[in-house]
């Protein structure tokens, strides 16, 4: 009799048998008297706590078993239940906890692979979810498992798990406790590169390798073992079975900078598992043998899904199918491996429509999204991927820079895109310190003052002769002055500011000799008399310097670059 209950049902019942005592005994009660209105008024005094529907019929349960009645059975308990379900419904989140596709994908790189020299503490977790997941059965059940044959079979197409007779399930039935736990292999001879990669989820080899690896430590029959520590070797109990799954699930998250969802359960593969094997249209009699559930209603009941039509494959391997975005029929005489290789697709026409305004100048703020997508990835392949950002440790105020362009954050007077020379006007670079130079510039480096072309030393202020339209930066023009046109052709000089040449009366009233040069100048600036002088083609001033998007104009500028390299369908 003492046997009849798991010792997880007596201390469960026991602790609810010590609450209603206490509750009795503040309510002044006798606790070994029945009293229908005793029973409601202590299951109203839970509900009020916060307990769920399903922990209050915890209660009449183990109320039940002490007053020696069913009370679940009475009119009065049964509109009870029904008045709870109306005021707090059992609602269950329609989604899943946690994004299989994401685990999965994580399962199948680093740190979790190869699996032969991955830590064992990655190993456990990787082989423990895998078989979580494919199983869909209770962590209980796999701790029980075996490693020793019988009850450990492994095919070549699959591995079969026997109960050992010393294990008790959870319902202790001929159905429970004969029912194999058998999980599929997986893309078992790969030779596609995306075979390889799905191969990696295979339980064949994950089993076999684990056994391998553990085999040399292993001090029990129990398939899963501790792998370090003092109790290495040792047979792994259900809340480390269920902290491996935990860690599988929360390390994928981490890898792929995701935050997880509060509350992961290892329990929680069950529902997962089975509502993705039903998504891959797993007949109820697959879903019903691998989970030991006796009837789909238990399913339907607690799992909310549907049920489809059946279909012939394994319910592990229709799991596992979560990680194949996509599944293309092909008729085995059409069948190559180049049907899996991506074809290229032409965006060169595209980019050129789209983007070919204002010189393919690329605006990270107002140009289109697909402009900014395509420049990142013509950089990232004209550079042979990303390129390191490389800011100046003095010149820039953190190592990080704008990812598109890359351009640094620079100190105040430093400017470049790594931030690694003064601005202009200033010298003595990390310490950059304004010149005393006037309007004229300074060497970056030594701060000392630089004349422009074709002034007169030691101040350059002043044009030499022949020269003309002093500039502090680019220094002065020469006349050119026609020898046939100018009153003396032996000093030809001009007018220092506006250029003009001092000609012949011959040349008529109102005809210059100016300079051809100057002549186009002055046909640009509308005839002014004073012409305003322009940095030289190429030149950039410290505000251009810092731009981000003049490192990308000139690769964007190549059009027919562009069109080569979209046509090769390399867009990164």
């Amino acid at each position: 009799m003492i046997q009849a209950r798991k010792p997880s049902s007596s201390r469960i019942y026991y602790r609810t048998w010590k609450a209603y005592f206490r509750w009795c005994e503040s309510n002044r009660l006798p606790p070994m008297v029945f009293s229908l209105p005793s029973l409601l008024a202590f299951l109203q005094a839970g509900l009020d706590s916060g307990l769920a529907l399903s922990s209050l019929k915890g209660q009449v349960a183990a109320l039940s078993i002490l007053f020696q009645k069913t009370l679940a059975s009475r009119p009065q308990v049964k509109t009870f239940f029904q008045g709870v379900a109306h005021v707090v419904p059992p609602y269950r989140a329609p989604v899943e906890a946690w994004d299989l596709n994401l685990v999965l994908d994580v399962l199948k790189v680093s740190p979790f692979e190869p699996l032969r020299e991955i830590p064992l503490s990655a190993l456990s977790w990787k082989v423990a979810f895998l078989v979580a997941i494919t199983s869909i059965r209770r962590v209980s059940e796999l701790a029980a498992l075996s490693c020793r044959p019988p009850f450990l079979v492994i095919h070549q197409d699959k591995v079969v798990f026997r109960p050992p007779p010393s294990f008790l399930p959870k319902v202790v039935s001929t159905f429970h406790l004969n029912e194999d736990i058998v999980l599929p292999s997986f893309c078992p001879a790969p030779t596609h590169p995306l075979e390889r990669s799905l191969n990696k989820l295979d339980l064949v080899r994950a089993v076999r390798i684990y056994l391998d690896r553990t085999s040399t430590f292993r001090k029990t029959d129990s398939f899963f073992v501790i792998p370090d520590g003092t109790r290495r070797g040792q047979p792994a109990s259900k809340a480390t079975i269920a902290r491996w799954i935990r860690m599988a699930i929360l390390e994928a998250y981490q890898v792929k900078n995701r935050v997880p969802p509060p509350g992961i359960k290892a329990h929680s593969t069950r529902a997962v598992g089975a509502s993705w094997a039903v998504h891959h249209r797993a007949s109820a009699l697959q879903l019903c043998k691998a989970a030991t559930w006796s009837s789909i209603h238990t399913f339907a009941k607690f799992y909310k899904v549907h049920t489809y039509a059946s279909a012939d494959a394994s319910l592990g391997r229709r799991i596992l199918q979560a990680a194949v975005e996509s599944i293309l029929l092909v008729p085995v005489d059409s069948y190559t491996h180049d049907i899996l290789l991506e074809k290229p697709l032409d965006k060169s026409f595209d980019f050129i429509n789209i983007c070919g305004e204002n010189s393919f100048y690329v605006d990270h703020f107002s140009s289109p999204e697909f402009c900014t997508t395509s420049a990142r990835s013509l950089v990232a392949y004209y550079n042979d991927g990303a390129v390191p950002c490389g800011c100046h440790a003095e010149g820039s105020t953190n190592p990080v820079c704008n990812p598109f362009g890359g351009q640094c954050t620079c100190r105040p007077n430093i400017i470049g895109r790594t931030c690694s020379r003064c601005a202009t006007g200033y010298y003595g670079f990390p310490h950059c310190r304004s010149c005393t130079c006037g309007h004229r510039l300074c060497d970056e480096i030594t701060g000392k003052c630089i004349c422009p072309p074709q002034t007169v030393k030691p101040m350059c202020e002043v044009c030499e002769q022949h020269t003309f339209s002093y500039h502090p930066l680019l220094g002065c023009e020469g006349c050119n002055c026609s020898s046939t046109g100018v009153i003396q052709p032996l000093r030809p000089e001009c007018d220092s500011t506006s250029g003009q040449c001092r000609s012949l009366p011959a040349s008529g009233p109102g005809v210059s000799a100016l300079t051809e040069q100057a002549e186009r100048r002055r046909r640009e600036d509308g005839g002014a008399g004073k012409m305003e002088r322009r940095p030289a083609a190429g030149t950039r001033t410290g505000a251009e310097l810092q731009s981000s998007g003049m490192a990308l104009h000139s690769v964007w500028s190549r059009a027919v670059w562009f069109h080569s390299w979209f046509a090769s369908g390399c867009q990164k």
